[in-house]
């Protein structure tokens, strides 16, 4: 076991989507592209811990929904397995549990059983 190796706490493209994201929302939508192509024209070479997506930069049309539809999968691969997907999903509005085209079952997940377990005041598991 090392206890003295490094871990990321955050990754660097995920602060240019946040950028992106925000401007997106304010509709400075020239700025919000600037920080989104930093992230998909990012070789995995110019980052230090080598994720990269060495894609083409941002083609689609400038509006709101096209460019948070673009920052939101971009999020999907640059964060892949980090524990951000249901906040992401629903935060962009994606389509959830019983909407067409639903890309995720649930809202919420069951509690631990570890919490209800040494919690007796835990509610009960949320409707899938």
């Amino acid at each position: 076991m090392n206890t003295t190796a490094s871990y990321p706490v955050y990754l660097p493209g995920e602060m240019s989507l946040i950028i992106a994201e925000n401007y997106a929302r304010q509709s400075s939508f020239p700025n919000a592209i600037v920080a989104l192509n930093a992230v998909r024209t990012k070789k995995a070479a110019d980052d230090i811990y080598g994720i990269g997506a060495d894609q083409s930069p941002y083609a689609g049309a400038v509006t709101q929904t096209a460019i948070l539809t673009d920052i939101y999968k971009q999020r999907r691969l640059e964060m892949f397995i980090s524990g951000q997907e249901l906040e992401d999903s629903r935060r962009f509005g994606r389509p959830g549990p019983n909407q067409p085209g639903e890309e995720r079952n649930r809202n919420f997940y069951p509690y631990p059983l570890n919490e209800r377990d040494n919690n007796p005041n835990t509610p009960g598991d949320p409707a899938i």
